[in-house]
């Protein structure tokens, strides 16, 4: 039984914010900063991180709400909406597997090669594979 008297109409933390007015618009200023910057992540990986740590807290309406931003995000891409929604285990990769995934992240983000020629260090690679 809740604290608060909640407005049941409204669903997730819609009713809490609209309890405490002034306590939504900075967390509503926060929420729009944090998802919505350019700088950096994109806004729609900061939506999927958002929809993938909601999916992990088991926030239905969080990860459905995200979710659906990330997917008209990616103009209707459900398939990776769907991928974001899992568990995954990572584990490093090495010798013939780090060099086949090695040159696939450096097609896709050229600037991990620049960024070994400026090291010493070896970068580790990690592959996810979800969780069953």
């Amino acid at each position: 039984m809740p604290h608060i008297d909640l407005d049941e109409n409204l669903p997730g933390i819609r009713a809490l914010l609209a309890f405490s007015p002034e306590t939504a618009k900075p967390l509503g200023e926060l929420t729009e900063l944090l998802l919505r910057s350019n700088e950096g992540l994109s806004p729609a990986e900061r939506e999927m991180i958002a929809t993938h740590v909601s999916y992990l807290n088991d926030c239905f309406y969080c990860h459905q709400s995200h979710g659906a931003i990330v997917s008209c995000y990616l103009n209707g891409d459900n398939e990776t909406v769907n991928a974001v929604k899992r568990d995954y285990q990572a584990r490093e990769v090495t010798g013939t597997e780090k060099s086949v995934w090695w040159e696939r992240a450096v097609a896709t983000w050229p600037d991990y090669a620049r960024y070994q020629t400026k090291t010493d260090r070896q970068i580790p690679v990690f592959v996810l594979e979800p969780i069953e």
